[in-house]
């Protein structure tokens, strides 16, 4: 759920090269995704948001200590379902995207490699920049390339870092994350994408763009606008995503420079804001990758 236009493009990619793919997964937090030919798609995990109203409390952002707890004690029983389902199948390959408990995660593994299947892990984020994580949890976090057969990084950089971890060059494979695929949109022209938008059409605009987070830095990038302004004094920064971790809206007296579009923003619409921007910021303080960064390039 974390990835679902990369998990889904990686399904499609490997149906059109005759794998049966089926995508392990749970229903989509904010969206509704088009099914993808050749694939299917099988909800294991938080079934409880198949329905309309759970899906709107564990969107609303006062109740994100609830849905953290909801997903702490949902996840062992959905990983659990995988299990037996997968155990009564002959072996194939398990590629893990995201592993949320990796205690419980390793285990699945071990038990699957020791029916004769095949674990890949894809490692988005070689340092889990979930907020703030135990020392405990990263550590265990760190340990899941141990008990898979081979592992997916997407920089040079990342690879490294695993290497360092002790995961030996032979098991790591270096792959760019790719860009929109099958989600891509026809790229607009500036002045209609403002124009939907309502923003104006000689402004220059900075764009911070996607689930607003606390490690992606919208603090840092508030704290130095001043300084833009001295250089651009007419500049906008156009804020644009779901909030999911608590933050002011604006700590300081920016004059109009800021303008917060808030809620999460869909695919047919993201073409929109990266269509209609100058630059796109990512200020991120920590981080291995960014879903955000080809989908500007993208445009």
């Amino acid at each position: 759920n974390y990835t679902p236009y990369y998990d889904l493009n990686l399904a499609h990619a490997l149906a059109q090269r005759g794998w049966p793919v089926e995508v392990a997964t749970s229903p989509y937090l904010f969206e509704a995704l088009e099914p993808v030919s050749g694939v299917e798609v099988r909800h294991y995990f938080f079934r409880l948001l198949e329905h309309s109203w759970p899906t709107r409390l564990a969107r609303r952002r006062s109740l994100s200590r609830g849905r953290q707890a909801y997903k702490a004690l949902a996840y062992p029983v959905g990983l659990l379902r995988l299990a037996r389902e997968l155990e009564r199948r002959p072996p194939g390959i398990l590629h893990v995207e995201w592993g949320l408990l990796p205690l419980l995660d390793a285990r699945l593994w071990r038990r699957l490699r020791a029916r004769g299947w095949k674990v890949v892990y894809t490692a988005h984020e070689v340092t889990p920049v979930a907020a703030p994580n135990p020392p405990l949890l990263n550590q265990l976090y760190r340990r899941l390339p141990e008990v898979s057969d081979l592992v997916i990084v997407h920089s040079s950089s990342e690879a490294s870092a695993l290497e360092a971890h002790g995961v030996p060059a032979g098991q790591l494979r270096r792959i760019p994350q790719g860009d929109l695929g099958l989600f891509g949109r026809p790229s607009l022209s500036v002045e209609s994408a403002r124009a939907t938008l309502g923003l104006d059409p000689k402004r220059p605009i900075l764009l911070f763009f996607g689930l607003l987070k606390a490690y992606k830095g919208l603090d840092v990038l508030l704290r130095s606008l001043p300084a833009v302004r001295r250089a651009h004094p007419d500049v906008l920064l156009l804020v644009a995503g779901e909030r999911m971790d608590p933050f002011p809206r604006a700590s300081l007296d920016l004059d109009g420079s800021v303008e917060w579009h808030d809620g999460y923003v869909a695919t047919e619409a993201a073409a929109r804001y990266l269509a209609a921007a100058d630059v796109v910021v990512l200020p991120y303080k920590r981080s291995s990758s960014s879903g955000v960064v080809p989908a500007a390039y993208a445009h």
